[in-house]
């Protein structure tokens, strides 16, 4: 519940008893999910004949019947909709549920479910006085599932750090998908721009892409080339391919340069040789300058499905192309 404190306002909600802990604090209202009541009474009725389940699912049906209606309707719209065709039939199923409850045994899985419903009443009706509110939390539910299916992944997040991060990258993709935003559109952020992001994505591919090699363009140590995630890469014996485009520094580096001066802070050594590093940790490394040998060169360092750096040095004042597409950030 950490991450809730100092939330005020409306909590949309399954039946989890820990959340009533924040209702006891005024700033917080619960508005529980009728999805959750429903499951209850359709598997008693789905279990042979129930006559009261089977009622009780007919007025919940009623229920939905008017939120489908209204769907994609303003706030206003909805809790005005609601308050004249919604509110008379939760109104007349609460006690009919109550009269019900003292015609079943007590110990009965009918009376349970009468009872969860009962219990939370007023929460699950909050939704007919805010039209902001959903009937269900199905949306979240909906959401969140991938995850539940993925929890035994989870278990080997490596860490409580881990696994708070790997909580925070599902929140922003789902909350993307809620938004009808692409994920990656926001998980670029910074990958062209940030020494060694670009591997992260690479990893990433090979690991969920297991039956295909990867290729990763990157920059010289300026911009996109990190040792850490290469060694990575090759301490797990990645099939990566990373192609580092070396022009000697930010932006641009220096063809020649005079032995005796220090060289600016934006540039960077062309004798440096990034393929090397990457046979320090036991991958393939390979050196290009001439454009003829890259295509072929890059076919050899894919095909051994072993980590490989191919090391391209480029002019080092050379123009890049005119960019004929736009960031995803």
């Amino acid at each position: 519940m950490r991450h809730l404190k100092g939330f005020a306002g409306v909590l949309q909600v399954d039946g989890y008893a820990g959340y009533k802990v924040l209702a006891e604090r005024n700033a917080v209202s619960l508005a529980f999910c009728w999805s959750h009541v429903r499951r209850r009474f359709y598997e008693l009725a789905q279990a042979g004949p129930a006559p009261i389940a089977t009622e009780t699912l007919a007025r919940i049906a009623e229920l939905y019947r008017i939120e489908s209606d209204i769907r994609g309707h303003s706030a206003e719209e909805r809790r005005a909709v609601r308050q004249a065709t919604g509110r008379p039939v939760a109104d007349a199923l609460e006690p009919w549920l109550r009269e019900k409850l003292g015609l079943v045994s007590q110990k009965s899985k009918l009376a349970e479910a009468i009872r969860y419903a009962l219990s939370r009443w007023a929460g699950l009706t909050r939704y007919l006085d805010d039209g902001r509110i959903e009937i269900d939390n199905n949306v979240v539910e909906r959401a969140i599932r991938p995850i539940a299916l993925n929890r035994k992944n989870a278990l080997f997040a490596g860490s409580d750090g881990g696994a708070e991060h790997w909580a925070t990258i599902a929140s922003l993709v789902e909350t993307c998908k809620l938004n009808n935003v692409e994920p990656r559109t926001r998980l670029d952020a910074g990958s062209y721009g940030t020494m060694g992001v670009g591997f992260g994505f690479a990893v990433a591919a090979a690991v969920v892409q297991q039956d295909r090699p990867v290729v990763s363009v990157s920059g010289d140590s300026a911009f996109g080339f990190s040792g850490m995630e290469l060694e990575t890469i090759c301490r797990y014996n990645l099939p990566i391919t990373t192609i580092v485009l070396n022009n000697g520094g930010i932006g641009g580096g220096f063809d020649e340069w005079p032995a005796d001066r220090a060289l600016p802070p934006s540039a960077l050594s062309r004798t440096a040789r990034y393929e090397k590093v990457c046979e320090a940790f036991g991958g393939q490394g390979y050196y290009v300058e001439d454009p003829a040998d890259l295509r072929p060169t890059l076919d050899k360092a894919i095909s051994s499905g072993k980590p490989s750096v191919v090391h391209v040095l480029i002019a080092a004042q050379a123009d890049r192309k005119p960019q004929e597409f736009h960031w995803k950030t």
